[in-house]
C-alpha cells in the first residue's frame, strides 16, 4: 500500500527543520497586519530581513499559521483581505501537503 504524499514529506523534512517558502511582501504585510494573534517568534520569522529572503518555518509551524489564516479568513467581513488571505492559504498547503516543490527554497525533492 503506497504512503500518502503528506506522510512521505514529513518523514523527508526533520521536525526541526525549516522549510522556506516564498512569499511577497504584501502577503507577508497582510499576514502580519490580520493576524494580530500570532506569537513573537512567528512574527519575527515571517518579517523580512531583504525582499528576496523566504519564510523560513518548521512543518508545525505552517501548520500554526494556516490553521490562523483559515480562521480568520471565516471571520473576515472584508472580502478582498479573505480572497487574498485564502491564496496565501492555498501557497501553504501546497507546502504542507508536500506538493509545492517550485515554492520551496533549500529542500530537494524527496523522492517517494
Amino acid at each position: 500500500m503506497p504512503v500518502p504524499l503528506r506522510q512521505r514529506w514529513r518523514k523527508c523534512i526533520g521536525s526541526d527543520e525549516k522549510v522556506g517558502l516564498k512569499i511577497t511582501d504584501d502577503e507577508r504585510k497582510l499576514i502580519l497586519d490580520d493576524l494580530m494573534d500570532l506569537n513573537d517568534d512567528l512574527a519575527d520569522a515571517i518579517r523580512p530581513i531583504s525582499a528576496s529572503q523566504p519564510v523560513e518555518l518548521t512543518l508545525d509551524d505552517w501548520d500554526y499559521l494556516l490553521s490562523r489564516i483559515a480562521s480568520r479568513v471565516r471571520h473576515t467581513k472584508d472580502k478582498k483581505v479573505g480572497k487574498n488571505l485564502w491564496d496565501i492559504y492555498k501557497k501553504i498547503q501546497l507546502i504542507i501537503s508536500g506538493k509545492g516543490q517550485s515554492l520551496l527554497r533549500g529542500k530537494p525533492h524527496c523522492g517517494k
